[in-house]
């Protein structure tokens, strides 16, 4: 039955599956950025974003970054301000500031939704902005009649979007503070409905609007389910959503969440899902640090509960663990804040530790974390594959890949610039032509539907080291160990030095790196002898015009005298 569904939803749903590089380009924290336009992905320097959470990224269905905002103010593809691009009702505190929907049927033209932070008292709610990418040059502009336009007062900082069951059309989601309504609005060709569609749902989310009201708003790829974190109310919400007519009915919530005390309390904060939409993970902030994982294939709301185990612990004394969000390569990354570095889930789809997380995944190029990633319209991680390697690809080294698919794929072969082919899930290839492009291909049938990914990868070059040869020395003496000129350097001991100063017999190694990453390693074995004691004998005096035999001696080695 599974399997007649998504044959049935993939005839609809080509649009939303094709619009996976819309997420290409990633703009968030400290002037911090990802792209991951090439394979996996890699930092970004040049962007003018500087928040402490919400923001949004938006590429055009090529993969070509369009514009980017944290609902405040909208930067360009070249970082400038817009021209209007000032004054949009996010906040720099909002958990999703803001979000950026693409207008159907239109490729020059978006919506940006913004929502309000409890340090404003949510007075601005739920609000819509237009880009116009034909203004200013063909560098877009915010439209100035439909700027700020207010739809609900007192929304939480919550916004999610995700596609219609029509496979063209989208649905912006929010919650209303004080009450258990959420709000849908549909977006089509003629662009935003303002007339919701409002479902009564649930606990009503009251209290601390100072902190109860954060928290993420996620829907799951395949638009049948929606999780709400609960900041400070300690609590997630996980509701079924009917992507058709926008209605949104209660699941279960799971209230269980502790506050362990001290001076940073907060709770559940990031929210994601995995792509095959099965698992959810529930990010903790500040006090207990955590990831949180449920297994929501049952449907079933007890088991849903018993499911929940912790995934991910990163200790208090780590930096505090922000948003959860998919990339395109279907891992799910991990905002870390105040860390030069972003974490991720390998394997989002697996049950329980086994997904895989991995600290520091990525550095960020000197730049930082806050505690927001952009969020997109969630279907464009549905039914999706793509393929990574992690590791600099370099010339006469092998190079792993791995293939990456929103759920298992029926069967998949890979194409290499020889020729050859591999049909297992994460071959290895060993380039050996040299330094340039080489393209990889993978073909991958995913529910009986063929996708192809074809990359082009830059082989650099391979660097070469001499630490010269096997030597023998005598132990009154150094020796100086020189790796050359390289971009770092690691000897045996640790030191990351380009010399070393030995002394004592042994092996000697250093593996340098090159400004691609690409390493080779070099050693020698120093023998050290022991320094022989010598004696010429005792002082001696002798009269003047005669002669005596000095006994020079040797022990502990033999020699030469002089």
């Amino acid at each position: 039955m599974k399997n007649i569904i998504l044959c049935i939803v993939l005839i609809t749903s080509v649009l939303l599956v094709e619009a996976q590089k819309q997420a290409n380009y990633w703009y968030f924290g400290q002037f911090a950025g990802l792209s991951f336009s090439l394979g996996p992905p890699a930092p970004l320097t040049n962007g003018a974003l500087n928040t402490g959470e919400g923001c949004s990224s938006i590429s055009t269905s090529a993969g070509a970054l369009e514009f980017y905002t944290d609902g405040r103010y909208v930067y360009d593809r070249n970082h400038a301000q817009m021209p209007n691009g000032s004054g949009l009702f996010g906040h720099s505190s909002s958990t999703q500031s803001g979000i950026i929907v693409p207008k159907p049927g239109s490729s020059t033209e978006y919506y940006i939704f913004t929502v309000d932070a409890a340090d404003n008292n949510l007075e601005k709610g739920l609000c819509y902005s237009k880009v116009d990418m034909t203004l200013n040059g063909g560098s877009g502009d915010v439209v100035t009649t439909e700027k700020n336009i207010s739809l609900v007062p007192l929304a939480c900082e919550k916004v999610t979007a995700v596609g219609h069951s029509d496979g063209q059309t989208f649905w912006v989601i929010t919650k209303k503070w004080g009450n258990a309504d959420f709000y849908a609005y549909r977006i089509t060709y003629d662009g935003v409905v303002t007339t919701p569609v409002i479902s009564t749902t649930g606990p009503p989310l009251v209290g601390n609007i100072g902190q109860a009201s954060k928290g993420y708003l996620k829907v799951s790829p395949d638009g049948s389910t929606i999780a709400s974190a609960n900041n400070t109310d300690y609590s997630v919400g996980i509701y079924n959503f009917d992507n058709s007519t926008g209605v949104i009915t209660h699941l279960v919530t799971d209230d269980s969440y502790t506050n362990p005390g001290g001076n940073d309390p907060g709770g559940p904060y990031g929210v994601e899902f995995s792509s095959n939409s099965a698992r959810l993970y529930i990010g903790e902030w500040k006090a207990n640090r955590r990831i949180q994982q449920y297994d929501l294939s049952s449907g079933d709301p007890t088991t849903i509960l018993n499911s929940r185990v912790v995934v991910v612990s990163v200790g208090q004394n780590a930096n505090p663990i922000g948003a959860l969000q998919l990339g395109p390569d279907n891992r799910l990354y991990i905002a870390r804040y105040q860390s030069p570095y972003i974490s991720r889930i390998n394997q989002p789809n697996v049950l329980g530790t086994g997904c895989g997380f991995v600290e520091n995944a990525t550095g960020l190029g000197g730049r930082e974390c806050r505690y927001g990633l952009p969020p997109f319209i969630q279907s464009f991680f549905y039914l999706t594959v793509d393929f990574y390697w992690d590791e600099p690809a370099c010339n006469g080294y092998i190079t792993q890949f791995y293939a990456s698919a929103s759920d298992t794929p029926d069967s998949l072969k890979w194409t290499f610039p020889d020729g050859s082919n591999s049909t297992v899930m994460n071959p290895s290839y060993l380039f050996t032509g040299g330094p340039g492009l080489y393209g990889v291909g993978l073909v991958v049938y995913l529910y009986g539907q063929s996708k192809t990914i074809q990359r082009f990868i830059r082989i650099q070059p391979t660097p070469e080291v001499f630490i010269g040869n096997d030597s023998t020395i005598c132990a009154s003496e150094t020796f100086l160990l020189n790796a050359g000129e390289h971009s770092s350097y690691l000897w045996q001991d640790g030191s990351t030095l380009q010399t070393f100063v030995s002394g004592t017999t042994g092996w000697y190694w250093c593996r340098i790196a090159n400004q691609f990453g690409c390493t080779a390693i070099d050693s020698l074995y120093l023998t050290v002898n022991p320094n022989p004691e010598t004696s010429a004998g005792p002082d001696t005096s002798i009269p003047e015009g005669t002669t005596t035999l000095l006994p020079g001696a040797v022990t502990g080695g033999s020699g030469n005298y002089t």
